[in-house]
């Protein structure tokens, strides 16, 4: 029965091994998600391989619960091009260094 049916965590470490776990951050979010948002971005970082943290990439450093004014596209919610941009760039970088 042991063999068949192993444990979780004997499971898990075999799985971690073989399957690498990659994950995104969400970006931002009204402020009634920004607690939903902030935890969802610490489990990410926490438990994936590889982690494009978009958040990070695109939270103004001098206000980390919204986006830099220069990847705002005025909603201050969702980025313009030149966020996509830096998304798309970030993405590629974290995929690259996966490989």
């Amino acid at each position: 029965m042991t063999l068949i049916h192993p444990s979780r965590a004997f499971r898990d470490q075999t799985l971690r091994q073989i399957v690498r776990v990659h994950g995104v951050s969400p970006g931002f979010d009204t402020s009634e998600g920004e607690r939903t948002r902030r935890l969802v971005n610490e489990w990410i970082r926490a438990h994936c391989d590889t982690v494009a943290d978009l958040d990070h990439a695109l939270h103004d450093p001098a206000a980390p619960t919204v986006l830099r004014p220069a990847y705002d596209s005025g909603d201050h919610i969702h980025p313009n091009d030149a966020g996509a941009e830096a998304m798309a760039d970030l993405l590629a970088g974290v995929i690259i260094a996966s490989a």
